[in-house]
């Protein structure tokens, strides 16, 4: 079980068709089974528990031997949540690099990032923010990897310039106070613009501790690079242009203090199964052909014995009496 605490007016959790926990603009995907054979699979679908927690099931009793142990990874996906959460801070000038800071919005259908020079003379530098409500997660959490997922509207860059991403805190609001000249250093992710396409786009996240778990996390969009000689640019959608999931999402993945991240059972041993075709002794048998000395007499004069060979001697006897079977043995 997860325990989880609400946060102000956050919605209550409930499960959809895919078995994902979902709170607004707060999904908790199905967790994520990490085996000791490599194999990675989703465990069963969430399940509302008592007292604020989410459950699931998962049978590691048909799992080989070789599966364990395993570790269970809970993910979950942030959507930006209002219009405040994600905006554009932008630079433009005709009298030299880089351009001052001229405008800030939160209300625009893209975000931009760009560093572009517009012939006969003026230069664009724009920075995308963005911003998630990540406090969910808890103190009781460890980020251990996270990505960032973006709709690309439109990208271009004649000189192989990189998209990036820096965790920086911009604060309550958007401004030209979130503006600078120089590049930021990619402390998140760095991506060539040309590997982008249109449509859907995630980036593995660096630096993962930055992410709060018990507060706001965010994050500042650029073009790399330094004075521009033609357009470099990534336009995404905003939230304020499209509803949840095309505006950016923080997907994290974390353990929980208190919560086993391998199961009782991982260094359990299996019961080995026995072989179809054991070996076994030969056992005897009470018809044995038995090998006789003597002529038979009315009285027995010896009693039966084993010879080194495994046959019977025996004087014979009107009724010969066979030996007694032996135990049967197996080998080891």
């Amino acid at each position: 079980m997860f325990a989880y605490q609400r946060v102000g007016n956050q919605a209550e959790f409930t499960i959809d068709d895919q078995g994902n926990a979902v709170a607004g603009t707060l999904t908790v995907p199905r967790a994520t089974i990490h085996r000791g054979d490599q194999v990675t699979e989703k465990a069963g679908a969430w399940q509302l528990g008592a007292g604020g927690q989410l459950q699931f099931t998962y049978d590691d009793s048909v799992l080989p031997a070789s599966a364990f142990p395993y570790v269970i990874d809970p993910t979950t996906t942030f959507s930006v949540a209002a219009s405040a959460d994600d905006g554009t801070v932008r630079g433009s000038g005709s009298y030299g690099y880089p351009p001052p800071c001229v405008n800030a919005s939160s209300t625009e259908l893209f975000l931009y990032s760009q560093r572009s020079y517009v012939w006969p003379g003026a230069d664009f530098t724009e920075y995308g923010l963005v911003r998630w409500n990540t406090s969910s997660l808890t103190s009781a959490a460890t980020v251990t990897s996270a990505s960032f997922s973006a709709t690309v509207t439109a990208r271009t860059t004649p000189w192989n310039r990189n998209w990036q991403g820096d965790w920086y805190n911009w604060g309550a609001s958007v401004g030209c106070e979130d503006y600078v000249g120089a590049t930021p250093i990619a402390t998140a992710f760095s991506v060539p613009i040309s590997s982008l396409v249109i449509g859907s786009n995630a980036m593995a996240l660096s630096n993962v501790g930055t992410i709060s778990t018990t507060g706001t996390t965010y994050l500042r969009l650029a073009v790399d690079g330094g004075a521009p000689t033609s357009d470099n640019y990534v336009y995404l959608r905003s939230f304020d242009g499209s509803l949840p999931p095309n505006a950016p999402t923080l997907q994290v993945n974390y353990t929980l203090a208190g919560v086993p991240t391998e199961t009782p059972t991982a260094t359990r041993t299996p019961t080995p199964t026995p072989t179809a075709t054991p070996t076994r002794t030969p056992t005897w048998t009470a018809t044995a052909t038995p090998t006789r000395t003597a002529t038979p007499t009315a009285t027995p004069t010896r009693t039966p014995t084993w010879s080194p060979t495994a046959t019977t001697t025996a004087t014979a006897s009107p009724t010969p009496t066979p030996p007694p079977p032996r135990a049967p043995q197996r080998q080891p």
